[in-house]
């Protein structure tokens, strides 16, 4: 699979995006489009040029390549000494990339011999098992460390949770879900639990543990507030969405 988007197409992207964003005159997308380097540069100094765009939009490209690049040497470091440390490497780096499905492969191949219970590597199966939509896998994951302590407030134990709702264990999901649901505990898991009640059209309920959550945050510090403040903006937009 060709992952490596080059420079010029990267800047290309970049470059009819603003074009667009802009509502520039329809020459200039020909002109991006037919002569992507020329185009994009001279574009860039007509509409965008300021130093410190221009640097951050450097760096945007350079990391882009370098996430790309670090995929292709990860590859062929497990050409060259397939273990399973290198595989675990490649999919860690998959999946910072958003590559899932490449990465839920990975994981898998390495869930053999002394790490068939690895608690780590079946944290991310039962995350990539998931996200994947391979509910039944993610069950069979989850059951192996449901009773582990650390898998009792992990993220990865909302995903089983579904796993179980989605394979038709509606009462094991139902009793998870609400477990979920104790104060100042993991928000997200209470996140899962509250979109589990509105799967259920159970929308008051949702609304009331929602705010409870929310109102959690007046009785912190300044310190932990400023540490939750993106669970604490995105409580506040699941709530506006639900009212």
């Amino acid at each position: 699979m060709f992952r490596l988007y080059t420079p010029i197409a990267i800047l290309q992207f970049y470059c009819l995006f603003h074009a667009y964003r802009n509502k520039a005159d329809t020459g200039w997308y020909l002109l991006i489009v037919f002569f992507p380097l020329v185009g994009s540069i001279i574009y860039l100094y007509k509409f965008v040029y300021n130093p410190q765009k221009i640097e951050q939009l450097g760096e945007t490209i350079k990391q882009s390549v370098n996430k790309g690049h670090q995929i292709q040497k990860l590859e062929k470091e497990l050409a060259f000494s397939d273990t399973v440390n290198n595989r675990m490497a490649l999919a860690e780096q998959y999946l910072a990339e958003g590559f899932t499905i490449e990465a839920y492969e990975m994981y898998k191949s390495c869930h053999k011999g002394i790490y068939k219970d690895d608690l780590p590597l079946l944290l991310k199966l039962v995350q990539c098992s998931y996200t994947t939509e391979d509910y039944p896998a993610c069950k069979t994951y989850g059951d192996l460390i449901d009773k582990h302590h650390d898998f009792r407030s992990h993220d990865a134990k909302g995903a089983y949770a579904w796993a179980l709702y989605y394979t038709g264990e509606t009462e094991k999901a139902n009793e998870l879900f609400y477990s979920f649901d104790v104060d100042y505990s993991s928000y997200p898991l209470r996140l899962e639990f509250v979109f589990y009640l509105l799967e259920l059209d159970k929308e008051a309920h949702a609304i009331q543990t929602l705010d409870k959550m929310i109102a959690e945050f007046d009785y912190m510090d300044s310190n932990e507030r400023k540490m939750k403040k993106k669970i604490y903006k995105h409580l506040l937009k699941v709530r506006s969405e639900i009212v």
